[in-house]
């Protein structure tokens, strides 16, 4: 069924591509072989995978009566943000494509390594940008 506040929204559930620019010169990265530019697939911070994260750590916080570590939150923000990547096609600074398959885990392992800081930087940041979601919606 239609609602006439339809136009107002934007599908938060269907991943759009991140393509990752280079921390040194802003600039995307490509694969030499293929021209593929390096991505990652991404859930919007509004898609329901997020919400249903966000409320089970909420839950959690609350049996604690609220006590969190800064241990716990980065726990939480990493599994929010593996939980929000859906697939990529990674490549090196020699434009060489990284052997290294998508799979949630995989995505806890990438994020959690902080020599690769500024790709979970770029996920997190386009996660939250509700205009990466717009692009295909008759409002964007």
């Amino acid at each position: 069924m239609t609602s006439p506040l339809d136009s107002l929204g934007f599908d938060v559930n269907k991943p759009e591509t991140l393509i990752l620019s280079s921390p040194i010169t802003g600039q995307p990265i490509y694969c030499n072989v293929t021209g593929e530019a390096a991505h990652i697939e991404v859930l919007s911070a509004d898609s329901d995978v997020a919400r249903n994260l966000r409320r089970r750590a909420q839950a959690q916080v609350m049996k604690r009566r609220g006590k969190v570590s800064v241990e716990e939150n980065e726990a939480t923000s990493l599994e929010l943000i593996s939980a929000l990547t859906t697939g990529w096609f990674l490549v090196n600074f020699d434009g060489e494509a990284i052997d290294f398959d998508y799979s949630t885990q995989n995505a806890r392992e990438l994020y959690s390594n902080t020599r690769f800081a500024w790709i979970k930087e770029q996920v997190d940041e386009f996660a939250g940008d509700r205009s990466n979601f717009m692009k295909n919606s008759k409002t964007g």
